[in-house]
């Protein structure tokens, strides 16, 4: 079914307007100056973060370990977020041709159960719920110096007012004096915020497109397990009947000794059960549901296509920020460590946290509809069917067997066990730390 350009419409309809406006995804044509524009700032933001971390840990690096660590986690994190922009804004097409298989099967399969609207609601709220927690993270990140000082000026203590800046940069010149300190602090958070905000925005698309594919599949199933719906028509002799639109001479018999079927007794069980509708309709049904199922196939291949860079970025971050979250633990144990910086890479660390343990969640759900298919496919009124809708089946049963997966380069699966398995090395680093400071502890009483 063909979908005009005019139809493409984002499964989250407030996305629509900021991701145009950004230019990280424009509908064909493609992008106007205005689009280039603001994609160009946004470029310009991440860039700028991931040169001045780079330069800082390179030209100036601290000889202090939790400075030294908190550098390096902010490089880490800014390379991460700019190649997921990056890798976003460049998958265009890929997303343009996913937004169309999505829209033909929302125009031809209908949704009696509301699946689709529920997911929506869903990806509507989880996106709320990163603005919340992504702009408290940011105002944190990019207000402490200023909300540190003025607490240093109502407590009347000089010696702790410093002219810091949120993300420590390295340059040339001396960027603590004036009117430079206040030119760079207002990019920081012009640039702090567009980052922010920008990676919110990517999320919760990949997020809604994800919950998507899942309602698709809901959906399949429920067609499955359905059947068809019989058209009834009142007889003569006033009793509803079922309407049948072909001839007894059109339906195929099979003889009770045909390998498809095996012994006569599986046979007499299928041809006694009694016809509610047509076989031409059964049939026409399951090639239905077929051609639905062969569509979220290639909706799943596009999707696992554009999360295989920024998932797989996005994990290959989450697992650095562990070893800074256990780097940060320690610092904190200790008396004299900076509780600002600290607080910030825990802060961090926890966003991407719940960042990975959403798109697993979401991930095992695609995995649970998928797996549910053979069983709905197999519960459905197929019985009532010909030969060919008996063949249907067992193409359908053999092809839904592998569940469909969101496999990102080959090598992490979006699932529960994934997730499982990021907590399980979080917990012994964590537990490794905090042996190490009691053993140290011990020995320290001891002597």
């Amino acid at each position: 079914m063909e979908v005009k350009d005019s139809e493409l419409l984002w499964p989250l309809s407030s996305v629509l307007g900021e991701l145009r406006l950004l230019g990280l995804w424009v509908p064909p044509p493609g992008r106007r100056l205005r689009h280039r524009l603001a994609l160009a700032f946004v470029m310009v933001s991440h860039i700028a973060n991931l040169l001045g971390a780079l330069a800082c840990i390179t030209m100036d690096a601290p000889s202090d370990l939790p400075q030294l660590s908190f550098i390096a986690y902010n490089c880490l994190t800014d390379a991460g977020l700019t190649c997921k922009m990056f890798s976003f804004s460049l998958d265009g097409q890929r997303l343009t041709e996913l937004l169309r298989l999505l829209a033909a099967s929302r125009q031809r399969f209908p949704d009696k159960a509301g699946h689709r609207a529920r997911c929506q609601a869903t990806a509507v709220k989880l996106r709320r719920f990163m603005q919340v927690t992504y702009r408290i993270n940011t105002a944190y990140w990019l207000l402490a110096p200023i909300v540190r000082n003025i607490m240093a000026a109502i407590s009347k203590n000089t010696s702790s007012i410093s002219r810091d800046i949120p993300i420590p940069i390295w340059l040339p010149f001396d960027a603590r004096s004036s009117p430079v300190y206040e030119i760079l602090y207002s990019l920081e958070l012009a640039f702090g915020f567009a980052i922010s905000e920008t990676t919110v925005l990517i999320d919760g698309s990949l997020i809604a497109l994800i919950l998507q594919v899942a309602a698709e599949l809901a959906v399949l199933n429920d067609h499955l397990a359905a059947g068809v719906t019989p058209t009834l028509k009142q007889s003569p002799s006033g009793v509803t009947t079922t309407e049948s639109i072909v001839q007894d001479s059109d339906v195929q018999v099979l003889p009770k000794s045909s390998p498809f079927l095996g012994d006569g007794s599986f046979y007499d069980f299928l041809r006694s059960r009694s016809s509610t509708v047509s076989e031409v309709e059964i049939y026409q049904q399951l090639i239905g549901n077929i051609q639905h199922h062969q569509t979220i196939i290639s909706c799943v291949r596009l999707l696992r296509k554009v999360l295989s860079r920024a998932t797989s970025v996005l994990l290959f971050c989450n697992t650095i920020s562990i070893c800074f979250q256990v780097i940060a633990t320690a610092v904190l144990l200790q008396k004299d460590g900076d509780i600002a910086q600290t607080l910030k890479m825990l802060m961090g660390s926890s966003l991407y946290a719940y960042q990975v343990a959403l798109f697993c969640l979401l991930g095992q759900r695609i995995i649970n509809q998928s797996e549910r298919l053979i069983r709905s496919a197999f519960s459905g009124d197929w019985p009532d069917g010909d030969v060919r809708c008996w063949r249907l089946v067992h193409m359908l049963c053999l092809s839904t067997s592998r569940a469909l997966s969101l496999k990102i380069c080959g090598i992490y699966t979006l699932s529960r066990m994934t997730l499982l398995q990021i907590l399980n090395v979080s917990y012994s680093l964590l537990n490794f730390i905090y042996q190490t400071k009691a053993e140290q502890n011990v020995a320290e009483k001891a002597l």
